[in-house]
């Protein structure tokens, strides 16, 4: 027997089999409880990997977080739970059939007993004996489990579920603060990457294949990065594209989580519906990249039948329909031509003058471009892409078409440009 620093005692056999019977002794001696795990090394530190049916792991823990606008947030744990993180995950594991759900890191302050054998890996087989008073603590993953416990209630077949856990022993409140702090260290997924891999989302999959059979889209989609850059040959990200098709199919420009892909999905739940979906899509922007002079050229650029500007930054900076603010407007615009248009000449008419009676231009010698002025631009030419600017952006363009935005509203006769 050895003594290992942070509260572990170490009990090592010549075989596994020792070790469990000598662990289930000192458990019923002590009532205690035991935990089969995978103890490792990091840093000079020893770990224990296990896994938790969903059912109980949310009464193990206990839960100290922080207290949003508090002044002594050091006095606890782990930071406050934000209700909407929780509400998003537990309506992924409702709504997902084959979820997966990543690891948490659990903390015992308490001193514990391990059994192993006797072994120079660093990797080993293991049996932890937890003292009955002993208390996990959430170093990272609480938000994770707070969605278990709301998920649990309105999908009671998670139960037959278990969680991935890490459990490290740690009495040290400041060493404790220090893992959560290192948990954190993690980047998020860009948004365009996630709709390129996102194959359970049939709006991300619906995006990946318009990208594909859109002509005007090939190699003009940034698919990596959170943003296009000024000197690249893309216009857009794979999100905004996304974006566009989301406020083509249900009207909101700004939608998004997962009441955006609950909603899309509910329209795209057969193979009709999401055949007539991606036709009407690709009949949409192929219109627009025929009739927009500008798209006309990068999309036979894409097809080989001519170049693009040599001055591609200024090309691109020059109109609102290059960015991903105005692609959702041409998608929310789409909404309501494709929704409240049932015949296909006047559909046709409709698209055709979104094209060509908008100006799409962001300035005028040096002037910012009325028409857009007051929605999605200052009067000095800074652009703005809030949700309401685009409301107003789109409002102003279907009042400058007169393109019905309801069902009862009488067919419009379009003004003299």
């Amino acid at each position: 027997m050895m003594m290992t620093e942070k509260n572990i005692e170490l009990h090592e056999f010549d075989s596994f089999g020792e070790a469990q019977q000598s662990a289930a002794a000192a458990a019923t001696s002590s009532f205690s409880q035991i935990l089969p795990a995978v103890m490792f090394e990091q840093a000079g530190r020893a770990y224990f990997s296990t896994s938790i049916p969903l059912a109980s792991v949310t009464h193990l823990v206990k839960f100290d977080s922080a207290v949003k606008g508090s002044n002594d947030p050091e006095n606890y744990t782990n930071r406050p739970i934000i209700p909407e993180h929780v509400r998003s995950i537990s309506e992924y594991l409702v709504e997902t059939d084959r979820y997966i759900l990543p690891g948490i890191t659990l903390n015992v302050k308490e001193a514990i007993k391990v059994y192993s054998v006797k072994s120079d890996s660093p990797v080993r087989m293991a049996v932890i004996v937890l003292p009955a008073h002993a208390t996990f603590y959430v170093t990272d993953g609480q938000h994770r489990l707070k969605a278990v416990a709301e998920a649990l209630g309105k999908k009671p077949e998670l139960r037959g579920d278990a969680l991935p856990v890490t459990i490290v022993i740690e009495p040290d409140a400041d060493q404790i603060h220090q893992d959560f702090a290192d948990c954190a260290q993690t980047r998020p997924i860009p948004p365009a990457l996630l709709t390129l891999y996102n194959r359970s989302d049939e709006l991300s999959k619906l995006t990946v294949e318009i990208a594909n059979s859109v002509p005007f889209f090939e190699k003009r989609l940034e698919k990596v990065g959170n943003t296009v850059s000024k000197r690249s040959t893309n216009f857009y990200t794979l999100n905004h594209l996304r974006m566009s098709i989301a406020s083509a199919m249900t009207g909101n420009s700004a939608a998004g989580g997962a009441a955006l892909s609950r909603s899309t999905g509910e329209m795209l739940s057969s193979e009709t519906e999401r055949a007539e979906w991606k036709t009407k899509l690709e009949w949409f922007y192929d219109t627009l990249s025929e009739a927009i002079p500008e798209w006309r050229m990068v999309r036979d650029a894409n097809l080989g039948h001519g170049a693009l500007p040599s001055d591609l930054i200024n090309f691109r900076a020059s109109y609102f329909h290059f960015t991903g603010t105005g692609l959702a407007i041409l998608g929310a615009v789409a909404y309501c031509i494709l929704k409240f248009y049932d015949d296909p000449a006047e559909r046709q008419k409709k698209v055709l003058e979104l094209a060509k009676l908008i100006d799409w231009r962001r300035s005028e010698n040096g002037v910012a471009n009325p028409f857009w002025v007051g929605t999605i631009v200052t009067p000095d030419g800074k652009m703005i892409t809030s949700r309401y600017a685009v409301e107003a952006a789109v409002n102003k363009v279907l009042k400058h078409l007169q393109i019905k935005k309801n069902a009862n509203e009488a067919q419009p006769t379009l003004a003299a440009a």
